[in-house]
């Protein structure tokens, strides 16, 4: 408990070397018989945090992989979820967008299986603008599509503002106006209903189209 402690004031005071120092201790102490699994669990979750926050992104990679196989081993599918997504965020920062992918495909995976629409809809937005990054804009639309069902589903407008504002951003990187302008108009349709920012965003995709 001492060591959590400290590593968490660390962190709290920045000191990002002394909190990595103090969690790799609680790894090792965690790893002597009889093995503390939930301390163990702490100690590699945190210190992906810190080498992050270091500039060590390699290194947190590392650990979170290491975290995701024993949130697996352990069932705890917020762990999972949480080191999914956290890798795939690496990745992407790394360019390294079919690896972020193959991390997304896994997120919704465990989405689906928890019926948590909320993180589902947000890991189809997470995977879809990854394939915009390969410039595969048709595979974007459908995962934006997915999310798209999912917060009607919801009867979230203000998801499905933004969702409308995406898609219509995907047809117009590949000049398909007409599309493109049908989902901004749609967009502004719902903003109607809503006082939000993405209105402003429409207003100027609709724009953009429209002077091509």
């Amino acid at each position: 408990v001492i060591l959590t402690n400290l590593g968490a004031l660390s962190i709290k005071l920045n000191l990002m070397d002394d909190a990595k120092n103090f969690y790799i201790q609680l790894l090792n102490a965690a790893k002597i018989e009889p093995i503390d699994r939930n301390s163990e669990l702490i100690a590699l979750n945190n210190i992906s945090i810190v080498s992050y926050n270091l500039g060590q992104v390699t290194e947190a990679i590392e650990y979170w992989e290491k975290t995701l196989e024993l949130g697996k081993a352990r069932g705890s599918a917020q762990v999972v979820l949480d080191a999914l997504i956290n890798l795939s965020n690496l990745h992407y920062q790394l360019k390294q967008f079919d690896k972020s992918a193959q991390y997304h495909e896994s997120y919704i995976s465990v989405s689906k299986q928890l019926g948590d629409v909320g993180a589902l809809a947000k890991s189809y937005l997470g995977i879809a603008e990854v394939q915009e990054k390969l410039n595969d804009y048709d595979k974007a639309r459908e995962y934006y599509a997915e999310a798209l069902k999912l917060y009607q589903q919801k009867n979230d407008n203000e998801g499905l503002a933004n969702v409308n504002i995406l898609i219509g951003r995907t047809f117009q990187a590949q000049q398909k106006y007409q599309q493109a302008l049908e989902f901004y108009n749609a967009n502004l349709e719902v903003e109607s209903t809503l006082e939000t920012r993405s209105l402003a965003a429409s207003l100027q995709g609709k724009a953009d189209v429209l002077r091509m």
